[in-house]
């Protein structure tokens, strides 16, 4: 009797104590990583300040891009609309995400200038040592986007069964991979760097801004600069 007692109650235990790591893995605070190394705890709040920065430094009707697992946070937090999150059913709303993520800068640039896109969110966790970061994820935005747009072939990715990383070209060490990463000295023409946590480095949120046709009409599309031509054309004639 007292022996199914003590097993009765150790049941219990179990379940309350399942139940309490339960509770301390769903609610906690996942927006907020830290991080042990030999210097103590580091906290990295990223995801909270870029929401925030989203939120008090841009136009409410403005719309971010990224990968559909911040597209929950990035409307309750910052309270803009996304292009995807985690309940588009739509896959090729999803494909045209991966796609974009997946192509050269220019590519990428008319993809989003289409969608009315302001901004576009990546993560990259190889300085910090986060690993759920969009390198990690990159081969499901090349497989989906592959699965509506043919042009995207999952083979020019890979080199073996390893993610294929461009050139190297100086100092660099990706601490997640654990390996030196790809070309860094490079300049980008289609986007922006929006300096948003120049007071928390290192980090691991990368806001880029989408330049509008209006401020570098040099890198508008053909058929947008054809159709301005035409426009200019019409206007000098009244």
């Amino acid at each position: 009797m007292l022996e199914h007692f003590d097993s009765d109650c150790s049941m219990r235990n179990l379940g309350v104590v399942s139940n309490l790591g339960s509770a301390e893995a769903y609610s906690a605070p996942s927006i907020v990583l830290t991080s042990y190394t030999h210097e103590g705890l580091h906290v990295f709040d990223d995801f909270r300040e870029a929401y925030a920065w989203l939120r008090h430094n841009t136009e409410v009707d403005d719309k971010v891009a990224s990968w559909w697992d911040y597209g929950y946070q990035t409307t309750a937090m910052a309270n803009r609309t996304v292009i995807v999150d985690n309940n588009t059913w739509n896959n090729t709303h999803i494909a045209t995400v991966g796609t974009a993520m997946s192509s050269p800068e220019k590519a990428a640039w008319e993809i989003f200038n289409s969608l009315d896109v302001k901004y576009v969110l990546v993560v990259f966790g190889g300085l910090v040592g986060y690993p759920s970061d969009d390198i990690n994820k990159f081969l499901w935005m090349v497989r989906i986007g592959g699965g509506v747009f043919p042009h995207i072939k999952e083979p020019d990715y890979l080199v073996g069964l390893l993610l294929l990383f461009v050139e190297t070209d100086g100092k660099g060490f990706d601490r997640v991979r654990r390996t030196e990463i790809g070309k860094k000295y490079f300049k980008l023409t289609h986007f922006e760097e929006t300096v948003y946590l120049e007071n928390f480095l290192p980090h691991y949120i990368y806001l880029l801004t989408v330049i509008t046709r209006q401020r570098g009409r040099e890198q508008a599309h053909p058929a947008q600069k054809e159709a301005d031509h035409e426009r200019r054309i019409l206007g000098s004639r009244k």
